[in-house]
């Protein structure tokens, strides 16, 4: 369970709809509880359609973005600009700088982005995008990383921890209640219309190639999306609930430092 509240946080999402889709909620409870929340959009996303052009795909794409962070009430949001799907071929030390850049800039408490243990996600970004994101929060408080931010009045910040999520969205010790909010995150994802029409195609035919003629999605074009996905979000919700009270939750793996932590214990110990 989890009751934390940060004033500040900054989130790292390495497309336009994972962090509605998978800390939607989170964000917009704590915005509505006073966090000034920033979200890191690291790549263009110009390779999710299936009708634009790839310069096309990049306009829809950033705005639907916007209303989707404007309908979770995110103060703030920085893009990147990266090439979608090719993060492995940008040299790892230009983007974790450009993360620990922000960090300092923003000073946030918390992080969250796409937890780096994970192996057995498909989408390369998410695994570049979770490791930076990691790094660049220790490292941005030690002042030897890139000195010259110094020079630029960015001063060393280190966040409390993180709040790390997956794909498996019934993964995570940390238990975030949404009930209140779960109709905001519900309409911040259907304002991804391109991107979440094109997944949901990719689904309907990853599916029929399996053998499965599901009628919930087998007729679906790619403009009647809506339903299949409140669907799909309300039930994983209700999925990342249990074992807790709420009808609706996020659930992360947290680093935050608690009574448990060894370390704590440790000293506490020798006083």
């Amino acid at each position: 369970m989890s009751a934390f509240l940060p004033k500040r946080a900054l989130a790292v999402t390495p497309h336009a709809d994972d962090i509605t889709l998978f800390a939607g909620g989170t964000l917009a409870l704590w915005v509505e509880q006073g966090c000034h929340i920033l979200v890191v959009r690291v790549t263009q996303d110009e390779k999710d359609s299936f009708l634009h052009s790839a310069d096309e795909t990049v306009t829809i794409n950033r705005n639907e973005f916007q209303n989707a962070m404007q309908e979770l009430g995110v103060q703030e949001i920085c893009d990147l600009g990266y090439r979608d799907c090719e993060l492995m071929d940008v040299p790892y030390g230009e983007l974790r700088e450009k993360l620990i850049r922000q960090i300092r800039k923003f000073k946030p408490e918390i992080i969250l982005s796409f937890d780096p243990t994970t192996t057995d996600d498909e989408n390369p970004d998410h695994a570049v995008v979770a490791k930076a994101a990691a790094d660049a929060s220790w490292a941005s408080g030690y002042p030897n990383f890139h000195p010259e931010h110094m020079e630029q009045r960015l001063e060393p910040h280190t966040p409390l921890g993180q709040y790390y999520f997956t794909r498996h969205f019934v993964h995570g010790e940390t238990i975030v209640n949404i009930d209140r909010v779960i109709e905001k995150k519900i309409r911040a994802a259907l304002k991804h219309k391109n991107m979440l029409g094109t997944v949901m195609m990719d689904q309907k035919q990853r599916l029929a190639a399996a053998g499965f003629e599901l009628s919930f999605i087998k007729n679906r074009s790619m403009e009647d999306y809506a339903d299949y996905w409140k669907a799909l979000i309300l039930g994983a919700a209700q999925l990342a609930a249990q074992e807790s009270d709420y009808d609706y939750a996020e659930r992360f793996r947290s680093t935050l430092t608690t009574d448990d932590d060894p370390l704590v214990q440790l000293l506490s110990s020798l006083e």
